[in-house]
């Protein structure tokens, strides 16, 4: 009987011992081994197995803890990708033609607004949105923007153009930082004038001539007037006229040429005369001939 006691009391001890032993070494740094997760029932542990029914993507059923939609597709752009992700502006996908564009944040004036839209003075192309240079915003890493117009901004907006001449005024060559040089349609900085300015291209055949589109090139409208001549006239069918290129025009006593009258020639007037004459004379000789006779 006390022998029995005896080892009760010695197994106690020894137990309350190795408690003991494990809350020290937990203290120590030494945590207990993780728990064994629940087994997955939509884990494929071999490949090429079919997924069990309510695991595929696009079957329908949700598979909680992977799938955050199934619409019985796999088509992106309904809501519901091909993976089965929700589909919203912010997930850095262009998901549908409303968005023109997702850089997956939340700040406007990037490029890209929240509302899958382009910023003001962007323009988005395959999801990258850089500044638009040219239309007269200076936004993002723009230095300048002219809007196209003739001034001192480089044509990608990322540097100022110089604004004279490369050696203080027109010299007749073009050098580096000009557009032009002492040229119609050439500014006295070497740029190209403004669009609608006034020129004259040397052609007496055109009319209201003005620069083109800032590109150096002057042209004007054909003149309807050219080649009508003017003039003036009088009885005896002489006159004079003129017309733009100053060529000269005979005309008839209507004060104009082709009118129904024209100047002869000096070789038609001569026959003329010659024939009256003739007329005259004959029969005052035969007449003179007859009286002697």
């Amino acid at each position: 009987m006390k022998v029995t006691t005896k080892k009760l009391v010695l197994g106690l001890l020894f137990s309350a011992l190795m408690a003991s032993v494990s809350v020290q070494l937990q203290a120590a740094g030494n945590p207990p081994p993780p728990p064994v997760p629940p087994s997955d029932p939509c884990t494929i542990t071999v490949v090429g197995q079919t997924p069990p029914v309510g695991c595929a993507c696009g079957d329908g059923p949700i598979a909680g803890h992977y799938e955050q939609c199934d619409d019985s597709n796999t088509v992106d752009g309904d809501g519901c990708s091909s993976t089965c992700k929700i589909e919203y502006c912010g997930d850095a996908v262009i998901n549908n033609p409303a968005e023109l564009c997702d850089d997956g944040n939340a700040i406007d004036g990037d490029g890209c607004e929240t509302t899958c839209q382009n910023s003001f003075g962007f323009t988005c192309s395959n999801n990258i949105c850089l500044p638009t240079c040219g239309d007269g915003n200076v936004v993002g890493t723009e230095i300048c923007d002219d809007g196209g117009a003739v001034g001192g901004c480089a044509d990608d907006c990322l540097s100022s153009a110089p604004l004279a001449c490369s050696g203080g005024s027109p010299n007749g060559t073009v050098e580096a930082g000009e557009e032009c040089d002492g040229t119609v349609c050439c500014d006295s900085n070497c740029r190209f004038a403004s669009s609608g300015t006034s020129c004259d291209d040397g052609d007496s055949a055109t009319s209201s001539d003005q620069c083109g589109d800032s590109n150096g090139v002057c042209a004007g409208q054909v003149d309807p007037n050219q080649n009508q001549g003017s003039g003036s006239g009088s009885s005896s069918g002489s006159g004079t006229g003129s017309d733009p290129d100053k060529v000269p025009v005979p005309l008839d006593s209507n004060g104009g040429s082709g009118g129904g009258c024209s100047l002869v020639s000096g070789a038609q007037v001569s026959a003329t005369a010659m024939n009256a004459l003739m007329l005259f004379l004959v029969p005052t000789v035969l007449l003179r001939l007859k009286k002697k006779n």
